[in-house]
């Protein structure tokens, strides 16, 4: 292990070196900068004898650096990412293409018989493993990202700027591909992946990208379409795949919790999709509160929670309660006979808990979040005593304004208008 480690700090201090030396070799310092790229970091990077995380960080960095100062990011996507796209396709036995024929799920703009040396790289045998792939990928796309807002500050780079776009397509086109398999790729794809896709969602909100004469788009709002639709056949698998779906939207939210709230679409953007208006979201959520297993009802709350913060309602007292009926849920609106004694244990002990009276009193109905807040902190209390609980709290807490939540305006913190919609 210490003579990989001496062989690894070598390999760099000779990559370190001849990036130093690339504006003195030839006329054509990108000619130089390719050759770099193909014979010194590939190799580099395929090494065994070091730590991979490590290694990774440090050549992407010196990557990074070599083609920002050449401005030539192209020469990045003429290499290191088809090798890195060929890596993660070959590893999963995905299929690939670099011409469109309708199906936008196989074709990337990184693709390794475009570009591929006859020098032997081209073998399976030298492709990286599939979580160094992906970490390599979300490296770069990283730092190019963070690049990418420095030269916006000094004046654009264009080829940075189609980097950043052709790299978000194809790691959206495998995070999506590996939803659809075993659970060591959702992981994979949700642990390296899922993230800087969306960080670059956040910051790019739409990208272009073009395969001959066709023009495909992906946004913000189409991508969590997709995400979405993953989630939804996940859910209606085994107990695996249900926390595997709960880490996927967890992840979605905890970003844009962490700053990146661009990702939520905003008024300027066409919105074909909104996961808001899904009823089928806020279906799953409240089936997952109840569930049997603590896990799923951990990442359902999780998801719940963080999703309320960033969906927050306005003060405009849009949301305020009349003295009218709340609006009830499908199969809540029965009359005595009909209620379950599950329902009726339920309710009475929504009624010695004070639950109800937020319902029945015009003083004392606070706005929708308040009451948000107020459901979230009873079902952290009562879900020790059982679950059961969490439907007449669910009900009386969220659905008690006269028209309920069906259909309402708000606030997003970051002053964006949406819908929250509820349909049982």
């Amino acid at each position: 292990v210490q003579d990989g480690g001496h062989g690894h700090a070598a390999a760099l201090s000779h990559a370190a070196a001849l990036c130093h030396l690339l504006p003195r070799l030839g006329d054509d310092p990108r000619d130089a900068l390719r050759t770099l790229l193909w014979r010194v970091f590939l190799p580099l990077l395929r090494r065994e004898d070091a730590q991979p995380s490590r290694l990774q960080q440090q050549a992407a960095a010196l990557m990074c650096d070599a083609v920002s100062r050449a401005r030539s990011w192209d020469l990045l996507g003429a290499t290191v990412l088809p090798f890195c796209v060929r890596s993660c396709a070959a590893a999963m036995a995905l299929p690939t293409t670099h011409q469109y024929d309708g199906d936008d799920s196989i074709v990337y703009c990184y693709h390794w018989d475009a570009v591929a040396p006859d020098d032997g790289l081209s073998g399976e045998a030298g492709l990286l493993p599939l979580s160094r792939a992906t970490a390599l990928l979300a490296s770069l796309l990283g730092d190019a990202l963070k690049r990418r807002r420095e030269a916006h500050e000094e004046g654009a780079d264009a080829s940075l700027d189609a980097l950043v776009r052709n790299l978000t397509w194809d790691m959206s086109r495998l995070v999506l591909k590996m939803f659809d398999l075993c659970q060591e790729y959702r992981s994979c794809a949700t642990r390296a992946l899922l993230q800087p896709v969306l960080t670059s969602l956040a910051d790019v909100s739409c990208v272009t990208v073009e395969f001959g004469a066709v023009q495909l788009k992906l946004s913000r709002s189409g991508f969590l379409e997709s995400i979405w639709n993953s989630c939804v056949s996940l859910f209606s698998l085994g107990r695996p795949e249900r926390l595997d779906a709960y880490d996927i939207l967890s992840l979605y939210f905890s970003v844009l919790k962490s700053g990146h709230q661009g990702a939520i679409p905003g008024a300027d953007e066409v919105q074909n999709f909104d996961l808001r208006n899904v009823a089928e979201f806020w279906d799953e959520l409240r089936r997952g509160l109840v569930d049997k297993d603590s896990s799923v009802r951990k990442q359902a709350f999780y998801v719940l929670k963080t999703s309320l913060s960033i969906f927050s309602f306005g003060n405009d007292g849009s949301q305020r309660c009349s003295g009218r009926s709340p609006a009830a849920l499908p199969g809540q609106d029965k009359s005595n006979a009909a209620v379950t004694k599950k329902e009726r244990w339920a309710n009475k002990e929504a009624k010695s808990l004070g639950v109800e009276e937020i319902k029945q009193s015009d003083e004392q109905c606070s706005s929708g979040q308040d009451r948000w807040k107020v459901f979230l902190l009873l079902y952290e209390m009562l879900q020790e005593f059982g679950t059961h609980l969490v439907e007449a709290a669910w009900t009386h807490q969220s659905f008690s304004c006269s028209d309920g939540i069906r259909g309402r305006n708000f606030q997003l913190d970051d002053g964006t208008v949406g819908a929250w919609v509820y349909s049982g």
